[in-house]
């Protein structure tokens, strides 16, 4: 099949289910790409998939999650999580609820800017989950974000130091 003569190996831009053309914050610039890391697309115009990255990384969790890198029809590498072992379906679903938060806060921000005058904007940061089947999906890499699980054990770690100074007195 790929020996075929007539088989063409150029890139083709799809668009995976669910995850829209890609979003142009969080990419990052890609020297191999087909524009030669040169972003050659109007500002408006879509980013579709155009190839993957050979750099994968595995981090060090339960499931070992990959980090890797799709590089956009502009050259642009866009970092995503690929994770086995867990349905993404619920994840998707409660970005699409977020997603309909923030449209409704920004409704909200406009008509109250309209009564006393502009005030600070609300907005939940949502990111694309594409679930590929019932065990694994994407998620778009977040830069800078902090787990919830680390949170929460700061927290509780922070909770049981009273009890530790108190026990050693």
């Amino acid at each position: 099949f790929l020996a075929h003569k007539d088989w063409d190996a150029s890139p083709c831009p799809i668009q995976l289910p669910g995850l829209g053309p890609l979003e142009r914050g969080g990419s990052e610039a890609y020297n191999g790409g087909a524009h030669g890391g040169q972003t050659s697309l109007s500002a408006d115009e879509d980013i579709f998939l155009s190839g993957m990255s050979t750099h994968v990384v595995t981090l060090r969790s339960k499931t070992r999650p990959k980090k890797m890198y799709m590089i956009g029809s502009d050259g642009s590498r866009f970092p995503f999580l690929l994770k086995a072992k867990e349905d993404l379906r619920l994840d998707q679903r409660v970005m699409h609820w977020l997603q309909e938060l923030n449209n409704c806060l920004a409704g909200e921000s406009r008509v109250s800017a309209l009564d006393t005058g502009p005030e600070p904007s609300l907005r939940v940061r949502v990111y694309p989950v594409v679930p590929l089947s019932r065990q694994c999906g994407l998620i778009r890499w977040v830069d800078h974000a902090t787990p919830l699980h680390s949170i929460h054990r700061n927290f509780l770690s922070r909770q049981a130091e009273p009890l530790r100074d108190k026990g050693q007195q």
